[in-house]
């Protein structure tokens, strides 16, 4: 049986008298919470709608109040950024390099010098000649 210890569930925060109290490990009938053990919790979230869609909830929003990191805003390519890349594709910079100091992808910036006519620089080792 995997779960809590009992030392465990007697520690400040534990969610007794809830349906999460009764999936984190407290199923006995002496629970500490006051109103209804972990375990008449359980059982009344599998048979009372209106409880379980109220259980729901407050678990949704506790999942909502901590989102996660935050995406990056979606860069638009704009004109400064032609002078930029106009300005490293003639130091000689790849194509891989200057999407990081943009920051945009290694294809869009490859596009753009396409369009606008630049060569690509390539980096690492040279290719080898064939001899005939």
């Amino acid at each position: 049986m995997g779960g809590v210890s009992a030392i465990d569930r007697l520690v400040d925060g534990f969610p007794h008298g809830t349906p999460d109290g009764y999936e984190q490990g407290c199923r006995g009938r002496i629970c500490p919470a006051e109103d209804q053990s972990c375990q008449q919790a359980q059982i009344r979230f599998a048979s009372d709608y209106q409880y379980r869609r109220q259980v729901l909830a407050e678990r949704a929003q506790r999942t909502t109040r901590n989102p996660g990191p935050r995406l990056r805003r979606r860069q638009l390519w704009a004109a400064e950024h032609d002078e930029q890349l106009r300005e490293l594709n003639a130091r000689g910079w790849s194509d891989n390099r200057i999407s990081k100091q943009l920051g945009f992808s290694s294809s869009n910036v490859s596009r753009r010098r396409d369009e606008m006519g630049l060569p690509a620089n390539f980096t690492g080792r040279p290719r080898k000649e064939r001899t005939s």
